[in-house]
């Protein structure tokens, strides 16, 4: 968008598409554009007051229709998630003060809160004032991230405490198989790696293990040198709960029809017969046979070192 182009927006600031002017140029960095596009003084709607931490306009707008205080914007989005993504800390202190919720009916597609943008965004006063609300320290939005584990990925050693003391799960995985302390030691944050550890010092098994979640479907044929192979066993219609694996290659014994679900109620399903072999990233899943015939695999686990 052209800076000429912001002189051309009548009071409610949009763009030719229709879009509104003060988003798109915030979310694109275009500072000069932006500071153009509200020297023409454009009337603000209450997701373009929360993108930009306007608290008077957000009042003065809530004082006229309070129910706008809970309200979407076209992508999904309340204005305490804006506020929060944004890191407005009086604005996201007015809206709590206000009744906003915390907690509510999600709407985009990634599954994003305002806790997780904060965290993503390393907002650490906001989180906070989030997590003393009560906002789900675990929740699982894209990729069966949490917000611990994006905390990791970042690198940023405040928000790992902060979500710790507000009890993060430090052993939860995502949607690969990888928890908090896996990221962080991948891209080489070794601070985080070092606060991690000494969290999970005493967990010596994983509750997401297979052999712990339904070792009626699993057993261990071989273990060694960063390997485990699995014989994965399942009647017609049975099924194996929520588990996780590292990598790993899955090898079909007897072949069948089988269902994974991820932990966002994704469902892939592969027709395999004996010796085919699919080759998977770390995955949280549940399996189910949805075949006629009873269904046996192998699964060769590629587990990191501890």
């Amino acid at each position: 968008m052209p800076p000429a182009c912001a002189r051309c927006f009548g009071g409610t600031a949009k763009t030719e598409a229709g879009d509104s002017a003060v988003i798109v140029a915030k979310l694109r960095g275009q500072a000069a554009v932006l500071q153009e596009i509200l020297a023409a003084n454009p009337t603000l709607d209450i997701h373009e007051a929360a993108y930009l931490g306007d608290a008077a306009r957000a009042r003065q707008l809530l004082e006229a229709d309070d129910a706008l205080l809970e309200s979407f914007s076209s992508d999904g989005f309340t204005p305490l998630d804006l506020a929060s993504y944004f890191g407005h800390r009086d604005l996201v202190t007015f809206l709590l003060e206000r009744g906003a919720k915390v907690e509510h009916e999600i709407r985009n597609e990634n599954l994003f809160t305002a806790l997780t943008g904060a965290v993503a965004e390393g907002h650490l006063q906001v989180a906070k004032l989030l997590l003393d609300l009560g906002a789900n320290v675990n929740h699982r939005y894209a990729e069966g991230s949490m917000p611990l584990i994006t905390a990791a990925a970042n690198g940023d050693a405040d928000m790992v405490q902060l979500l710790l003391a507000h009890g993060a799960d430090p052993n939860a995985a995502n949607d690969e198989g990888k928890r908090a302390i896996d990221v962080a030691a991948e891209r080489g944050h070794g601070v985080v790696v070092m606060l991690l550890r000494n969290r999970t010092a005493a967990v010596t098994v994983d509750r997401e293990d297979p052999m712990r979640v339904s070792p009626e479907t699993y057993g261990v044929e071989a273990e060694g040198g960063g390997v485990r192979v699995l014989v994965e066993t399942l009647p017609p219609g049975g099924s194996a709960p929520r588990h996780r694996h590292p990598d790993h290659v899955l090898v079909a014994i007897s072949g069948g029809r089988i269902a994974l679900r991820s932990v966002h109620g994704r469902v892939e399903t592969h027709e395999m017969e004996p010796g085919d072999a699919l080759v998977f990233p770390g995955v949280v899943h549940e399996v189910e046979n949805v075949g006629a015939r009873e269904w046996r695999a192998a699964i060769v686990e590629f587990r990191p070192a501890e």
